[in-house]
């Protein structure tokens, strides 16, 4: 069999084909998108995989994806995904222009009129943006603005997190070439990079000072470590590697939370809240039943061999364990458990210690009752 265009691509660079366990969604975080990651996938690349890994130094996330309803209509994409390093967290959106919106958009007087008139400017206070975009070497400054907005007119965009590069295909294209992907990502990295350094020009207010003592606190009381230029902790503990941190989805502040297992749990069980789409969608078209009316009406679960998975979550003790942190976290819709980790989204910014502690504790309680470890202080 010959190689597809699309491993092709992802050989050139260098990059890992994976399944998603969810659909691809425009603008969310670049986590998200790690989180979303599925298995690894050797053989039979096609373009439904995601390519993730390193280019030039650089994680990277590249998805071909369809929208239109029909034949019509129908339009392929292909999305080069970069983090800004460290992420803005000021609710920020960069984008094109539409008809409307040019005309309804006041002009800042700090920033250039060309530059606002490519580009649309949404979220974050008036003052926090203009410190972030506004020229300062007069020079240097122009000239990365000017090419952000010759860019963003091309179909670029930028999120508190992630720039992305949004490049449509030809209707006989089953790929974008090598040639064609290079410059998406070299454009892209170069923005993000710059993004992520002018990071440090943005005064801090006095909410988030009070967030990072809140943040520090939780950190030290589970003995985890925090890095408080990209709002994350993490540590390991008890063979547990855990992370929690904020991130931006529309503009607004969002609190993930993974744990992942110090080894596979040997069955590729899958465990969601919500109902499943693309490579969940194909996996619960025979939804595992436990029994439980709760369980069942709370889970969707999945796995091989259905034996197994079904033994495993029809316990009973395990079972209310886990509807009892789902109680506890909030119902929280996009919870995921595989054969490698745990996680979810609170779908709020947790602003205090005993919040952020909640949290945490739920997911080294399931990560407990999953990897049974000697010593472990969460059962």
């Amino acid at each position: 069999m010959s190689e597809s265009a699309w491993a092709a691509l992802a050989r050139q660079l260098q990059l890992a084909a994976y399944e998603s366990y969810f659909p691809y969604e425009e603008r969310r975080s670049f986590r998200w998108y790690q989180r979303a990651l599925g298995p690894w996938v050797g053989e039979a690349v096609s373009a439904r995989h995601w390519l993730y890994g390193a280019w030039e130094g650089q994680p990277v996330l590249i998805v071909q994806y369809e929208t239109g309803s029909s034949s019509r209509d129908r339009k392929q994409w292909v999305d080069f995904i970069v983090p800004i390093d460290p992420p803005l967290l000021l609710g920020l959106s960069l984008e094109r222009h539409s008809v409307f919106s040019r005309a309804l958009t006041p002009a800042r007087e700090r920033l250039p009129a060309n530059f606002e008139r490519a580009v649309h400017i949404t979220g974050g206070s008036e003052q926090r943006v203009e410190q972030l975009l506004a020229p300062m070497d007069h020079d240097a400054d122009l000239r990365f603005l000017a090419a952000l907005a010759a860019a963003v007119d091309d179909g670029l965009w930028v999120n508190d997190d992630t720039v992305t590069v949004h490049m449509r295909l030809g209707w006989t294209e089953s790929a974008v070439s090598l040639e064609d992907a290079l410059p998406c990502l070299e454009c892209a990295t170069s923005a993000a990079q710059e993004l992520g350094k002018r990071r440090e020009r943005v005064t801090q207010t006095e909410a988030e000072k009070r967030r990072q003592v809140e943040w520090q606190a939780c950190a030290d009381a589970f003995r985890l470590q925090f890095d408080e230029t990209r709002m994350v902790i993490a540590g390991t503990t008890d063979g547990f590697t855990v992370e929690l941190g904020l991130e931006n989805h529309e503009s607004e502040l969002q609190t993930a939370i993974e744990l992942r297992w110090p080894e596979p749990l040997g069955v590729p069980a899958l465990l969601v809240r919500s109902a499943p789409s693309g490579l969940l969608q194909r996996w619960f078209a025979d939804d595992l039943k436990t029994g439980n009316p709760y369980f069942d009406a709370a889970f969707r679960v999945s796995g091989a061999p259905p034996s197994r998975v079904h033994d495993w979550f029809a316990n009973p003790k395990l079972a209310s364990k886990l509807l009892a942190v789902d109680v506890e976290t909030g119902h929280n819709g996009s919870l995921l458990l595989t054969d490698r980790r745990v996680s979810w989204v609170a779908p709020q910014e947790l602003r205090t210690s005993d919040e952020l502690g909640l949290h945490l504790r739920a997911a080294f309680k399931i990560g407990s009752w999953l990897c049974p470890r000697e010593q472990t202080v969460y059962r």
